[in-house]
C-alpha cells in the first residue's frame, strides 16, 4: 500500500492532521488471562497469555491506519513503540 505523509493546507490549520483518531488493542479477560492475573504478571506476560486470542496489538492497528492514510508513521512512532 500507499504510505501517505501529512499536507500542509487550510483546511488543516497547516498541521497535516484534521481530526484526532484513536489506536486501540483490546485483551478479552478469558481464563488464561484471569488465571495470570492473579500472579501481578507482567505486561509481556499478559500478552503471552493472550496470544491465543490473536489480538490486534495497538502498532498493528497503527500501521493498518497508516496504510490507510488515516496517519502517518511520524505520528504513529510518536505515540506507540515501534520497536519492539
Amino acid at each position: 500500500g500507499k504510505i501517505y505523509k501529512p499536507g500542509n493546507c487550510p483546511e488543516c490549520n497547516h498541521t497535516g492532521y484534521q481530526d484526532r483518531i484513536g489506536i486501540f488493542e483490546g485483551i478479552l479477560l478469558d481464563k488464561a488471562v484471569e488465571r495470570i492475573i492473579d500472579q501481578n504478571p507482567s505486561e509481556a506476560e499478559i500478552l503471552e497469555a493472550a496470544k491465543p486470542q490473536k489480538m490486534l496489538l495497538m502498532r498493528q492497528d497503527g500501521m493498518l491506519k497508516v496504510l490507510a492514510g488515516l496517519t502517518d508513521l511520524a505520528e504513529l512512532s510518536r505515540v506507540v513503540d515501534l520497536t519492539s
